[in-house]
C-alpha cells in the first residue's frame, strides 16, 4: 500500500512539472515590456513551440528552453535581444506569463486558439469596415477574417498602404485586442468595443474610432488569360483575322454616329486590395467631330481621370483620329486582342448587344472590353487588371449615360 502511494505521489509531482513545462509552450500575446526607460506597449503575437522554436509574428526569432529546476525560461535570440538569456518565471497560469531578467520584465497573455476562434466567429465583426476619417480623400478600412487575421488599408489618391496583424474579441469584457504592424493606426492593443447592428466603436486610451460595415462584392470578374494565350508555340500571333470581326470597321459610320452625341459618362470603380470593396467616381468624356466629319475626338478617360479630376501637372492624352490615323479599337490604342464572342449587357445607360474583346496592353495590363455593335466608338464596359502582387490593380469602367 505504501509503495502504491509513493508511486502515485511521484506521478503527481512529475505531472505537475510537465504541466508547467507544457503550459509555457503555446501561443501568447506579448502585451508590454517594462525596462528602466519605462513601459512599452507591444501587443505582438509570439509562440513558444513545443519543439523549441521561439516565434514572433510568425517569424522564427530564436529558440527557447524550460529550465525546470531554476524556474526559468532560457531564450536564445539575436533579434529579440531584450529576452536573450535566462528569464525568471515570475508568474505562470492559465491566462498570463510574466518573465523577468536584469534588463526587462515581459508580460504575456495566453491565447486559447479554440476559444478565440469561437468568440471571433460569433462576434459579428468578420468582414470589411470603413473607419471615420477627417480627410475626405483618405479611405481607412479594417478587414476582419476568420479565425483571427486582420488587414488595415489606407487609400488616398495615387497611393495605397496596408498593415497586417491579428484580432481577439472578448465578449465577457467587451474588449478587442488588435495587433498591427507596418502602420501606426492608433488602436493597436486592447480596445473597449461597442458593437451595433452595422457599426462599432473602439476606444483606446481616450481615443475613439467609429466604423460602419462596408458592402463587399462577390461577383468580381477577374481576367484569367495571359499574353502567352495569344501566340502559338512558334511565337506567331493566332488572331490576325479577328480584326475583320470588329463591329467598328466603317470609319464613316463611326464619324456619323459620334457627330450625334457630345458626351459619354462612365462610372470608374477601383477595387481596394484585400478588402473586396470598390471606390467609384463619375468620369465625363467629351466627344467632338471636326473637319466636316473627317476627324473625331473623345476625351481619353481610361487612366482614371477626366478634365474635372486631373492630377496636378497632368493633361488628358490626345485622343483624336482622322483618315490617316483611324483605329478600329477607337478610342483605345491598338493592342494584341482577340474576339471572345457576342454578349448582351445591361448598364445604367441601357441594354446593348456587344462584341466582347480580350486584349493585352502595356505593362502586363489585361483588358476585357464590350464594344456596342450599333454605337461605334462607345464601350458599354471595360475591365482593366494587372495581377502583380505588389503593384497590381483592378479597375472597371461602366457606361452610365450617352448625351
Amino acid at each position: 500500500m505504501k509503495k502504491t502511494l509513493l508511486i502515485i505521489t511521484l506521478l503527481l509531482v512529475l505531472t505537475g512539472v510537465n504541466a508547467q513545462e507544457n503550459s509555457v509552450a503555446g501561443s501568447w500575446i506579448l502585451t508590454k515590456i517594462e525596462t528602466q526607460k519605462g513601459t512599452q506597449d507591444v501587443y505582438a503575437p509570439v509562440e513558444f513551440q513545443p519543439e523549441g522554436n521561439f516565434l514572433a509574428m510568425d517569424i522564427k526569432m530564436g529558440t527557447w528552453k524550460y529550465l525546470k529546476k531554476a524556474g526559468k525560461v532560457h531564450i536564445t535570440s539575436e533579434q529579440f535581444r531584450v529576452a536573450n538569456g535566462d528569464n525568471k518565471i515570475v508568474k505562470l497560469d492559465n491566462e498570463e506569463l510574466v518573465l523577468e531578467n536584469p534588463d526587462a520584465k515581459m508580460f504575456f497573455l495566453r491565447i486559447n486558439k479554440k476559444k478565440m476562434a469561437a468568440e471571433n466567429n460569433a462576434s459579428g465583426l468578420i468582414g470589411t469596415w470603413k473607419l471615420d476619417s477627417d480627410d475626405n480623400q483618405l479611405l481607412k478600412l479594417l478587414v476582419f477574417k476568420a479565425p483571427d487575421s486582420l488587414i488595415y488599408v489606407e487609400k488616398e489618391p495615387g497611393s495605397t498602404s496596408r498593415a497586417v496583424g491579428s484580432w481577439i474579441y472578448n465578449k465577457k469584457d467587451n474588449s478587442l485586442i488588435i495587433t498591427l504592424f507596418g502602420q501606426n493606426t492608433g488602436f493597436r492593443g486592447k480596445n473597449k468595443i461597442t458593437i451595433g447592428k452595422d457599426s462599432f466603436t473602439l476606444e483606446n486610451n481616450g481615443v475613439i474610432a467609429k466604423a460602419v460595415r462596408e458592402k463587399t462584392s462577390s461577383k468580381t470578374e477577374h481576367l484569367n488569360f495571359t499574353e502567352d494565350d495569344f501566340f502559338d508555340s512558334d511565337g506567331n500571333f493566332k488572331y490576325e483575322n479577328d480584326a475583320q470581326k470588329l463591329p467598328w470597321n466603317d470609319k464613316q459610320a463611326m464619324m456619323d454616329y459620334l457627330a450625334t452625341i457630345h458626351r459619354l459618362i462612365y462610372k470608374y470603380s477601383v477595387l481596394i486590395p484585400d478588402a473586396g470593396t470598390f471606390r467609384s467616381k463619375i468620369l465625363k468624356a467629351d466627344v467632338t467631330v471636326e473637319n466636316g466629319g473627317d476627324k473625331a475626338c473623345i476625351d481619353y478617360i481610361f487612366y482614371g481621370y477626366d478634365k474635372e479630376h486631373l492630377p496636378e501637372d497632368t493633361q488628358l492624352p490626345p485622343n483624336c483620329y482622322d483618315n490617316l490615323t483611324y483605329n478600329n479599337l477607337f478610342p483605345l490604342k491598338s493592342a494584341s486582342f482577340r474576339v471572345a464572342g457576342k454578349e448582351k449587357i445591361t448598364t445604367p445607360a441601357g441594354t446593348f448587344q456587344c462584341t466582347v474583346l480580350e486584349a493585352v496592353g502595356s505593362f502586363d495590363r489585361l483588358l476585357k472590353m464590350w464594344m456596342i455593335d450599333d454605337k461605334p466608338g462607345v464601350y458599354a464596359k471595360i475591365i482593366m487588371e494587372n495581377k502583380d502582387p505588389r503593384f497590381g490593380f483592378y479597375n472597371v469602367y461602366e457606361l452610365q449615360e450617352i448625351k
